[in-house]
């Protein structure tokens, strides 16, 4: 009896173990405030503010975020694809050649 029982706690405790390791890393932004198209107007670079109309001169720096954690940059150069998550000071956005 102490063996089936033994048995049974250890499955169950694999199962909640791979439930845990499943949803790591996964965050819901459904519900976020930053969702949606966004133009920008400054930026963080290397520690360092940047003004996007200056970089820019004057052309738009589109961002689109959305709910899955995806996003889309666009700028005069074209689009790009990148990942987002919320941070305290707003959004940090990750993806090829975007940090």
């Amino acid at each position: 009896m102490k063996k089936i029982l033994a048995i049974v706690l250890c499955a169950v405790l694999a199962c909640s173990c791979i439930v845990c390791l499943a949803s790591c890393g996964k965050q819901d932004r459904t519900q976020s405030k930053y969702l949606g198209t966004w133009e920008a107007t400054k930026a963080k670079f290397r520690d360092e503010d940047v003004d996007i109309n200056e970089v820019l001169k004057g052309d738009d720096f589109i961002i689109t975020l959305n709910g899955d954690g995806t996003a889309s940059l666009t700028d005069p150069d074209g689009t790009s694809s990148a990942k987002w998550k919320e941070i305290a000071e707003g959004v940090k956005i990750k993806g090829d050649n975007i940090n």
